[in-house]
């Protein structure tokens, strides 16, 4: 659009029209870009940065309370999204808990509220939030706990934030 404001600025000057130098039009419109960016603090597509900020916000308020313990079939609640395994895991800096997330498809929709989830995952997995299956796949077989196996989407403890 601004491409387009510029070079009809620029056409209507040629024509005598505006009173302005030439490539003033272009000019401005650089100022109002400059102003725009400066304001909105990125180029990056909103869309995607608003999904991205609202998975990483359910999980950081969520991670204790809508994903079931892993280890512990006796903490199941009752509108769970999946599941929290913690294991001990080895780190430049010793030794520390490592936390992956599962997450059923189900509760990957209603996380995704207003956005398309398909695309979301793979936002995720671009960076590098959602760990894809060896066959590149967004989704994983997994055999959850007192469960059959079944397909979900597998996130590292960087989601949270």
């Amino acid at each position: 659009r601004r491409a387009l404001v510029a070079t009809a600025g620029e056409r209507a000057t040629r024509l005598g029209i505006t009173g302005w130098p030439e490539g003033e039009a272009l000019r401005a419109t650089r100022v109002c870009l400059n102003a725009w960016l400066k304001d909105r603090g990125h180029t990056a597509n909103q869309e995607d940065i608003a999904a991205l900020e609202q998975v990483r916000s359910f999980f950081t308020a969520n991670q204790y309370s809508r994903f079931a313990d892993w280890h512990d079939e006796r903490n199941r609640p009752g509108n769970m999204v999946g599941w929290r395994r913690v294991e001990k895991g080895s780190t430049a800096q010793g030794t520390e808990a490592i936390t992956t997330f599962y997450v059923m498809p189900s509760g990957w929709k209603e996380i995704c509220r207003g956005f398309d989830p398909r695309k979301v995952a793979r936002l995720c997995a671009d960076r590098g939030y959602l760990l894809p299956s060896a066959d590149g796949k967004l989704q994983t077989t997994i055999r959850p706990p007192e469960m059959n196996p079944r397909r979900l989407y597998v996130f590292n403890s960087e989601v949270p934030g």
